[in-house]
């Protein structure tokens, strides 16, 4: 028995947790940031960066709450189990499964209407090595989000099309959700947010 209410107390003692000092402090810097903000003052370096740090864990929460429910769709829809691959939102779904055998490292993104030819599928270790490349250009600094975006979507799609679930697989769609949250893209944020969801 017992009543499912949606208050989530600890266990035993008190159920509402204090704030700390520095909690409250950092609370009264973000209020005090926001008001800023609405009164069209213009923010510093300082009250900017920590809006982003709470925006990102608003964005965190929001989409933790909003794509479960997406996720008993997708499940349904899309019968996910340990032997299919995971929907990506943007490319058609296939069951046969793909055998990549090309080489290159580097792969332009192009949305799938039909199952392609495996010579344009890259295997797993390759993924591997092209993930590789895209970290090195990422800590370099010196290419743009546009080709980042170009090189991991192709790196999803490809395991993807070969319905590869695994720890590799999980760690593409980390890079890439921390990789757009960092250029402020929240589409792809929530779309590796709400694959990540079937792949945990």
């Amino acid at each position: 028995g017992g009543s499912g209410g949606g208050s989530s107390s600890g266990g035993g003692g008190a159920s509402v947790r204090r704030l700390s000092k520095a909690e409250e402090r950092r609370q009264a810097a973000i209020n005090a940031a926001l008001a800023a903000q609405a009164s069209g003052q213009k923010l510093n370096r300082k009250q900017r960066r920590l809006l982003k740090k709470k925006r990102d864990s608003d964005i965190a929460d929001s989409v933790s709450a909003s794509e479960m429910a997406k996720r008993q769709k997708r499940a349904g829809r899309f019968q996910v189990n340990a032997s299919r691959s995971v929907d990506d939102g943007d490319d058609a779904t296939f069951d046969e499964v793909v055998v990549g055998t090309s080489e290159r490292l580097e792969k332009n993104y192009l949305r799938l209407t039909a199952a392609p030819d495996a010579s344009t599928v890259r295997p797993v270790h390759v993924l591997k090595q092209s993930l590789q490349m895209v970290r090195d250009k990422l800590a370099k600094g010196s290419v743009q989000y546009e080709y980042i975006w170009h090189q991991l979507k192709s790196i999803r799609q490809d395991l993807t099309v070969q319905h590869v679930r695994s720890e590799f697989t999980v760690e593409v769609y980390e890079v890439h959700a921390r990789v757009a949250l960092e250029y402020d893209d929240l589409g792809e944020f929530n779309q590796c947010q709400s694959v990540l969801l079937l792949l945990l």
